[in-house]
């Protein structure tokens, strides 16, 4: 069940699940009305691992952002952050059906698109997203619209984005379990995207990096279409860990001194100012140096930005990333984080925020809420229109998939 008028956007993460909650008014604009942010239980480097657990943590999430909303929340638009998220560029050709006329009908628009979505998988793959990037008519590329235009051929180019059936089922099953509908699942690259990017970017060439605590999302656009995306089961998290092992501190006050002292910027002796550090169990509190600190950062840090890199320059897109690359996420808190990212990666580098739903500024400025905004972004997109093709037939396979899976053990 969906209200006309709110559209919910739940970010799963492996540290923390953000509802955001919109209005949206008589113009079809988006307004935030409520937040909520709550510890992320039973996810682990964007996998679901413990359902039940997960599944009470969205419905604290939900209630929470439901009262602040002073509505009832039955429907969210959500996220799919896992390493088995793999990006498919594909293209079909068909000759049309009505060689008298030689005019493209409904019936070869949806020839073509059966064909362009036809793609080897294996049995643990799942389409979740088929983006069309342009229809082409004889030897005419980039048409939008191609109905009732005069042809010989008709073709489609199309990005598919594949990932694990098993991950896609224990998300929708988690969040019914936790009382509430699934309204659409996109992967949390293409969700960023929806808010970060100007369409301009998309259309000249750039590369959006979703640094994330347990994962990092990539997504690259040329010529306004997805073209390449990919999961590296690494992020903040990582960084926590090592602050953790080494100051022999607990995990949450690991990430407090990440969060208020980590920068990756060089540290002078007379701004060498000392940081407490609790230690674990009976282990008495001491003193660091923000030095020090520094130099478990920067590692870390620079080993994750040379793994981007690297696969970046892999890209046979690398060269057409005219306007470099958007960062966004968690992970773009850490000082420094901007200017470095720019020396590794070699590109122009920039911090990328929501930009098209109206919101307070202290969270539409926050980059960890970049996610949440940009499904909202895309459930108010795809309630604008008719539900198309590609959304039929995701979910006509997953809510099949479902329906098996459940019968098979319940």
């Amino acid at each position: 069940m969906k209200q006309k008028n709110i559209i919910t956007g739940l970010d799963i993460g492996s540290n923390k699940i953000c509802a955001l909650v919109a209005r949206v008014d008589a113009g079809g604009e988006a307004n935030l009305i409520a937040s909520s942010l709550v510890a992320s239980e039973g996810v682990y480097n964007g996998s679901l691992r413990d359902i039940n657990k997960v599944s009470d943590s969205i419905l604290q999430a939900l209630s929470e952002a439901g009262k602040k909303a002073q509505t009832e929340i039955h429907s969210v638009f959500t996220n799919i952050s896992d390493v088995s998220i793999r990006g498919h560029n594909n293209q079909a050709m068909i000759n049309l059906d009505n060689l008298e006329k030689r005019i493209i009908r409904s019936s070869d628009l949806k020839r073509v698109n059966d064909a362009a979505r036809s793609i080897p998988l294996s049995m643990e793959e799942e389409i979740i997203q088929v983006i069309p990037c342009g229809y082409v008519v004889d030897d005419q590329k980039g048409i939008a619209v191609p109905l009732k235009m005069s042809a010989n051929r008709l073709g489609l180019k199309v990005h598919i984005i594949t990932a694990s059936a098993i991950q896609a089922q224990n998300i929708i099953r988690s969040i019914n379990q936790a009382g509430f509908d699934l309204e659409g699942l996109i992967p949390e690259s293409l969700a960023c995207s929806y808010t970060a990017l100007s369409r301009e970017e998309k259309e000249l060439g750039v590369v959006l990096i979703n640094i994330g605590e347990g994962t990092t999302d990539i997504i690259t656009f040329i010529d306004g279409s997805p073209v390449h995306n990919e999961v590296i089961p690494r992020g903040g998290d990582e960084l926590t860990r090592r602050i953790s092992s080494v100051l022999k501190t607990p995990l949450g006050h690991a990430e407090e001194i990440k969060k208020r002292y980590a920068s990756v910027f060089p540290s002078s002796t007379e701004r060498d100012s000392p940081i407490m550090v609790t230690g674990i169990g009976t282990r008495p509190a001491e003193n660091i140096s923000s030095s020090y600190l520094n130099k478990l950062v920067v590692p870390e840090v620079a080993r994750l930005l040379f793994q981007i890199s690297k696969r970046l320059k892999k890209s046979v897109y690398r060269k057409k990333i005219v306007c470099g690359a958007v960062i966004t996420g968690g992970g773009t808190l850490l000082g420094g984080i901007l200017e470095m990212a720019e020396e590794v990666l070699g590109m122009p580098v920039k911090i990328g925020l929501c930009s098209n739903i109206r919101a307070d500024s202290s969270i539409i400025s926050n980059p960890i809420y970049t996610t949440a905004f940009g499904l909202i972004q895309y459930g108010l997109e795809r309630r604008r229109t008719e539900p198309r093709w590609y959304d039929k037939y995701f979910w006509g396979k997953i809510t099949g998939s479902i329906r098996d899976f459940i019968e098979e053990y319940f």
